[in-house]
């Protein structure tokens, strides 16, 4: 019997124990779409913002599924090639909080990129070499699919297994190219 009260009054403590330091949680659900096609966003971001390892991504419907505590939170949803959104939502414990957007395109205008046999980063401008620089009209009007396709439309360049050839370089080696 002494054996009894002492297992009730154990037990007893730890669900008045539990329930001191649990922190109760809701849910934050909704469909992340891009507001110009109607599609749904596959793989976007949703994180707090203030600590971005709270969060989760859109599933293969654009759905998501996060579970926050209690209270007011800034979300924000990002993904590639679309704008950065944050919004403000207030979860209340125990239920579910839905939230559905639409993303925007967001589109950046890049610089040249410089493809160099070099360690370090430069520009085109610094380069004491001669340099060829593929026009992007070109890539796009032969329908060009990989890189390796774009760089053959260089005068001077050809692609033997892979490997670019310049000038037509001799002592071929596999693996390390000509020049």
């Amino acid at each position: 019997m002494r054996h009894f009260k002492y297992v009730i009054l154990c037990a007893f403590s730890l669900v008045i124990t539990g329930s001191i330091f649990a922190q109760e949680n809701g849910t934050l659900t909704g469909i992340v779409i891009d507001k110009e096609t109607g599609e749904t966003v596959i793989g976007a971001n949703v994180q707090l913002a203030t600590d971005k390892s709270i969060g989760t991504a859109t599933d293969i419907d654009g759905k998501y599924k996060l579970s926050l505590p209690a209270g007011k939170h800034d979300v924000v949803f990002s993904a590639l090639s679309l704008a950065d959104q944050t919004h403000t939502v207030t979860i209340v414990e125990g239920k579910e909080t839905k939230l559905s957007i639409e993303m925007t395109v967001e589109s950046q205008q890049l610089g040249a990129v410089v493809v160099s046999a070099g360690k370090f980063e430069q520009k085109v401008e610094d380069l004491t070499v001669s340099v060829e620089i593929i026009n992007p009209s070109l890539v796009e009007g032969k329908g060009t699919i990989n890189a390796e396709t774009a760089i053959e439309q260089t005068p001077g360049v050809t692609i033997v297994d892979s490997e670019p050839q310049i000038r037509s370089g001799s002592g071929y080696s596999f693996g390390a190219g000509s020049r």
